[in-house]
């Protein structure tokens, strides 16, 4: 979700919006299978299983609410104004500022 935040987007808004659109149904996805799966444990009589569902439950819905409220929210708040691709002065003869990517700068296709 950070990664996707830091993108050519004009504002800070414009870009926790894309970031949520990307990737909000895979983190909803995840948390929710991740409930259904350890649902059964519900039903349960035995007291570790009831108490391992009610961990796991907890993480699920934690997790979502940080995933796709608090993240995205402090996010546009404390975010940065300016993205990745920043304007810097080149050497060139003409002396106009170029568009080019920080030299720290890891893609997702790289990985």
């Amino acid at each position: 979700m950070k990664h996707l935040c830091y993108q050519r987007k004009k504002t800070k808004q414009e870009r926790v919006i894309d970031a949520l659109y990307r990737t909000g149904s895979s983190v909803f996805n995840g948390g929710f299978s991740t409930f259904l799966a350890v649902l059964t444990m519900s039903f349960s009589e035995t007291y570790i299983f009831r108490v391992f569902f009610q961990v796991f439950f907890l993480v699920c819905l934690f997790g979502l609410l940080h995933g796709l409220i608090v993240l995205p929210v402090l996010l546009f708040i404390f975010g940065p104004n300016t993205t990745l691709y920043e304007d810097r002065k080149t050497s060139t003869t003409s002396g106009q500022t170029e568009k080019t990517p920080l030299t720290n700068d890891v893609s997702l296709t790289s990985i």
